[in-house]
């Protein structure tokens, strides 16, 4: 890999990365994160808003003009007890930054730093968007952008990444077309007759009809799983009844859907309404079906892709390419960003050679921080070609 660039203070954004990761905190509680943030931009000389509550909104502009390029990176972590052993766990009891946005945060300040010493030479502007909430639905960056961050001066083309344990640093993974799975969320009420535990015959049981609803969604997601690249029919709730000697009355069975497709969502929708409706006739239970879908696929931009990529491939060579099927179905509200702007959203591996690696959002979640560097100057890269085009 290429060296990162000597005149950069490497040691110095690693302990910021640790006070990150220290001081983790979750969504719309990033108090601390955010003065870390300014305090860091502040040093580079680089102006700051707040926007949103704990998000911040920063532009290095360029003394020519031309293009508005974004950076957004999230801030917030998980309510997730640490179990990493570091030294630099967070102090937080119950909160860790189990998702890598820590990284992320760096990575900006980073790249804002090697950047902001351009402007003198620099056309157009490097927007940065430090965005509070990603993990709670529908996440933070709809209310930036709600809140003007696209705006003033207008955002031309926009970029984010995420951390991934499934590649070893050093590899990126960068694919033309919907990135991550766009959620949906279902809840079915399952309404039968309750009564005393000893006469069931007496009553309609619905949990009898929530298993069998459960069996079908089951099934349900095996098809779809087979049919089309890594769809998710989940179910994660099953609530009912409070004491032991009575049938109730209500059972409830949550779970979430993960799709790449806008026609698969659809499908499955309508494949839930049918098995409700099955069960509605066969038993005598009511089933009433709530379905909502928070937020798009992130979607990346042809061109916008194609940059990176040779951004990657001329730093790095071709096998910095992440080239093997890789399906990320969690959401990203990074997708209120790309439905406006063409935009790329990069999976920069993080794993660690001959360690054990934890997926994310595990208490031992532990990325290579030697990603940090050659990404910051991968990014940075980028960004001045991106500057550069007409």
């Amino acid at each position: 890999m290429q060296t990162a660039d000597k005149n950069m203070d490497w040691e110095h954004l690693l302990k910021v990365r640790r006070e990150l990761h220290q001081n983790a905190e979750l969504g719309l509680q990033e108090y601390q994160t955010s003065q870390i943030i300014k305090r860091e931009l502040k040093r580079m000389g680089i102006p700051t808003e707040s926007i949103y509550g704990t998000g911040v909104a920063a532009v290095i502009r360029g003394a020519r003009p031309g293009k508005t390029l974004l950076y957004r990176a999230d801030m917030d972590a998980l309510p997730v007890v640490e179990d990493t052993g570091l030294s630099y766990a967070s102090k937080n009891s119950g909160v860790m930054h189990a998702c890598g946005h820590d990284i992320h945060m760096v990575c900006a300040l980073g790249v804002a730093e090697m950047i902001s010493r351009m402007r003198g030479k620099m056309h157009g502007n490097l927007k940065l968007m430090f965005q509070p909430c990603e993990e709670n639905v529908p996440g933070g960056a709809k209310q930036m952008i709600e809140a003007g961050i696209l705006e003033h001066p207008k955002v031309d083309a926009a970029f984010a990444l995420h951390v991934l344990p499934d590649f070893f640093a050093g590899h990126y993974l960068a694919d033309i077309g919907a990135v991550t799975a766009a959620p949906s969320w279902f809840e079915i009420e399952v309404e039968g007759r309750g009564g005393h535990a000893s006469e069931p015959e007496k009553c309609i049981n619905p949990m009898d009809s929530a298993s069998r609803i459960y069996l079908e969604i089951q099934k349900l997601h095996h098809h779809y799983a087979k049919a089309a690249n890594k769809t998710v029919v989940c179910p994660t709730m099953f609530h009912s009844g409070n004491a032991q000697n009575i049938i109730p009355d209500l059972c409830t069975i949550s779970g979430t859907v993960r799709t790449f497709s806008e026609d698969d969502i659809s499908k499955i929708h309508q494949d839930l309404k049918v098995i409700c409706s099955q069960e509605e006739e066969g038993s005598g239970a009511r089933c009433t079906l709530h379905f909502r879908t928070s937020m798009n696929s992130v979607v990346n931009h042809p061109e916008m892709t194609r940059l990176m990529r040779e951004t990657i491939q001329s730093m790095y060579g071709d096998s910095a390419l992440e080239k093997r099927p890789f399906y990320f179905t969690g959401g990203e509200d990074y997708a209120f960003i790309s439905d406006l702007v063409p935009s790329v959203f990069l999976f920069v591996g993080a794993g660690r050679i001959e360690k054990e690696n934890y997926p994310l959002h595990n208490s031992k979640f532990c990325p290579d921080e030697g990603m940090i560097a050659p990404t910051i100057n991968l990014l940075s890269h980028f960004v001045q070609k991106y500057l550069a085009l007409p």
